[in-house]
């Protein structure tokens, strides 16, 4: 089992951390991501090698969130980031992740447009972690 969900950590800051469990309930792994602001988990995935996807929206260099996407191994070991800047540099947040068959990730939730209307915007990264469309 994983779970994936906001965790505060001193001195400030909410980080995500995700955490593997074994069909007993004993904690196997955890893993921390925190990229300096707040970074707020929404969704997890695993494909069908046991590879996880979290995805969240994260305090970027603008001060503004940003979708970020992490794929790690069945062991905890990050394997690739995405990060997704919306075109107005503005707001952008993540709300729901799912793969396909083909191993395909495709995130999706709001982002602010260049006409400051919030949109929806899917984003589609293929196994590694590009950037399809």
């Amino acid at each position: 089992m994983y779970v994936t969900g906001t965790s505060t950590k001193l001195p400030y800051g909410a980080d995500y951390l995700t955490i593997k469990y074994d069909s007993s309930g004993v904690e196997l792994w955890q893993v921390r991501y925190d990229d300096g602001g707040d970074d707020i988990p929404v969704g997890i995935v695993l494909d069908a090698m046991s590879n996880i996807y979290v995805t969240c929206y994260s305090v970027g260099s603008n001060g503004m969130f940003d979708y970020v996407t992490i794929k790690y191994n069945s062991s905890g070991t990050q394997q690739w980031i995405a990060r997704y800047d919306g075109p107005a540099n503005s707001s952008d947040q993540p709300s729901d992740i799912v793969i396909d068959a083909a191993g395909n990730i495709y995130v999706t939730g709001k982002s602010y447009g260049l006409n400051g209307n919030t949109d929806y915007a899917t984003i589609k990264y293929d196994a590694a972690g590009n950037e399809q469309w």
